[in-house]
């Protein structure tokens, strides 16, 4: 079974761009991961950039993998919303259990 998640972050427009992530979204992996090695801005848009992913774990030798669910990476999916509202009302109408938005403010992760 999987825990699927939305990763996303607002830009300086005030709009939000998130993915979809399949499996293990739940706090104690997704939320560790995020913190550790995706911890800037930077970092939240290079992940969010890379579109739709199946999972993000690290490998024996500490380096993270990123899964993606097609090898064509021109059919990724990067979701888009004018609001916060809108955001969090996509999340609501979704199978996704958790969602996790980069806080430019708090230079952290935040969830739900």
């Amino acid at each position: 079974m999987s825990t699927r998640s939305m990763i996303a972050f607002q830009d300086a427009d005030s709009n939000f761009y998130a993915v979809y992530c399949h499996f293990d979204g739940y706090v104690f992996h997704m939320g560790k991961m995020l913190q550790t090695y995706f911890n800037s801005m930077e970092k939240a848009i290079e992940l969010v950039n890379e579109g739709e992913l199946r999972s993000v774990d690290v490998d024996k030798d500490g380096n993270v993998e990123l899964e993606h669910f097609v090898e064509d990476f021109e059919k990724r999916e990067i979701e888009y919303y004018d609001s916060m509202e809108d955001m969090l009302n996509a999340f609501r109408n979704s199978d996704r259990e958790f969602i996790y938005l980069w806080d430019d403010d708090l230079e952290g992760w935040v969830y739900r």
